[in-house]
């Protein structure tokens, strides 16, 4: 009664003096008493628990004893989350929930004890062990993490150990030494009670080592870049992206390369020397002629790039039909992709249809000229229809040569897209040329609505149709022969059952 009557004195003079009342008045609290304990029963000490209001805010924390038990005095009455940290990486929510989203509640009234007696959720120890691929010597200062704040780097043995973590499949992301790849532990299986052990090897890179010099006088060449290309490129060179350049040494050291057969398309930006594909003894304008060079883990690949002088191509893009010069045009002296790009050094059509392509160096090219409006067919220096068929033209240094070229009407392809794993925005439906295994035409537009594809952009050839839904492409089991100015209907497309 007295208590009362005090407190009623004490917020009458509060209100009085204009002073705001605290929201967790003394009669308006309570407290939180609980244990956390393995499945087993035994405590957890030195556990800490975190006491969090509804929208995760932070209250209070509390570390459990070495009987697990664990309290919380003096707390506002309303409702709250607990969340429990193991001495490790291990971490959940009241009641045996991962997320804070997921967490229960626990209501706190005003002079009374709630209890909360948690249980740990099954948990397991993970050991991993790095080593170099080729060796086996252990690593050190390599660092891992993972989901739930993983995160742990090796000592001079090569371990790294997390201590107590969740039992349940981990990612781990490896950041990988000076000399190393990069690389993950995509299944990291930690099971409840055990101490799960991995041992990862990482690789160390292959390096290509590049020089550019001059083919006649053998000296440095300051300015030049160079694209590499694999065995998936098909022979696709984007000069604008993707590229290493020598930013004024002659020089190129590319590291943190995984083993691949490549080839190298290389130029100079200095106004003076050929762009080329490097061959075995010099430059070559064909890619068929280009040297493979084979990259390898911990190996060096040196390359000599001797650059000769530059020369030119120009001449005129018209409709083979009414003769109209043909804008937007974009001639490449490499195999173009599906997707359109502004090759280096290339002045495209305009309304005039004339256009140039500088800084080739002096070799015999094939010169492709690819419709991304796809009003017209793909076409090749001599009315080649792929890159087999095209007439070479022969560039000499410090010279023009002219090369016109008349387009033929677009052919067609059509069919329906059949039994689509994903939303048809996502899939892609792609041409190549039977015989050379180049690109045949941009992807095909494909309606969402009526599920049917239309490619355009094809010449006279046979192709190999493919599509994907975000997964290596499929291909229609039978080439389809298609014609410049002509549909070839009924191409259906159909999607195996996914597994």
């Amino acid at each position: 009664m007295v208590y009362r009557l005090f407190s009623a004195v004490l917020i009458t003079f509060l209100m009085i003096a204009g002073l705001a009342v605290p929201a967790g008045a003394a009669d308006d609290r309570g407290s939180v008493a609980g244990t956390f304990t393995q499945r087993d029963g035994s405590p957890i000490a030195q556990a800490r628990v975190e006491l969090r209001d509804r929208q995760d805010n932070y209250q209070g924390t509390a570390a459990t004893g070495a009987d697990g038990a664990f309290g919380f005095d003096n707390v506002a009455a309303g409702d709250y989350k607990l969340r429990f940290f193991w001495p490790g990486s291990a971490e959940q929510y009241y009641p045996q929930k991962l997320y804070s989203s997921e967490a229960g509640t626990v209501t706190v009234v005003a002079g009374q004890v709630t209890t909360v007696n948690e249980t740990a959720l099954p948990t397991g120890g993970l050991v991993v062990t790095v080593a170099d691929d080729a060796t086996g010597a252990p690593l050190a200062g390599v660092c891992l993490s993972g989901e739930e704040g993983l995160f742990e780097c090796t000592d001079a043995q090569g371990k790294a150990d997390f201590g107590t973590v969740r039992a349940r499949t981990y990612r781990l992301t490896i950041g990988p030494p000076d000399g190393y790849l990069f690389d993950t532990i995509e299944e990291a299986v930690v099971q409840p009670d055990v101490v799960t052990a991995i041992t990862k090897t990482m690789h160390r890179e292959a390096v290509l080592d590049v020089s550019f010099v001059d083919a006649v006088t053998a000296e440095p060449v300051a300015d030049a870049c160079l694209h590499m290309v694999d065995e998936q490129s098909r022979g696709v060179v984007d000069t604008n992206s993707n590229r290493f350049c020598t930013n004024g040494t002659g020089k190129i050291r590319i590291g943190k390369l995984w083993p691949a057969r490549i080839k190298l398309y290389a130029w100079s930006n200095d106004g003076k020397h050929g762009s080329q594909w490097v061959g075995p003894s010099g430059g070559t304008g064909d890619v068929d002629a280009a040297t493979w060079f084979q990259l390898a883990f911990g190996a060096t690949t040196s390359v000599t790039v001797k650059l000769d002088g530059a020369g030119s191509i120009t001449g005129m893009v018209t409709d083979v039909t009414t003769g109209a010069p043909v804008s937007q045009m974009c001639p490449t002296p490499t195999p173009a992709g599906p997707s359109s790009y502004q090759p280096g050094r290339v002045t495209c059509t305009y309304s005039e249809g004339r256009y140039t392509i500088n800084g080739l160096g002096p070799y015999d090219w094939k010169i492709q000229f690819p419709d991304y409006t796809r009003k017209y067919g793909w076409l090749w220096s001599g009315n080649g229809t792929n890159r087999h068929e095209a007439t070479p033209v022969r560039v000499n240094a410090g010279a023009s040569v002219t090369l016109d070229v008349q387009l033929p009407p677009t052919g067609v392809v059509t069919g329906k897209i059949i039994d689509s794993p994903v939303p048809l925005q996502y899939v892609k439906v792609l041409a190549l040329n039977a015989q050379t295994g180049d690109w045949a035409a941009p992807y095909a537009n494909i309606n969402v609505t009526t599920a049917v594809y239309t490619m355009k952009g094809l010449n006279n050839q046979l192709l190999k149709v493919g599509y994907s839904a975000m997964t290596e492409p499929f291909w229609h089991p039978q080439p389809v022969r298609v014609f410049a100015g002509m549909t070839t209907g009924n191409i259906d497309l159909v999607f195996p059952p996914m597994r």
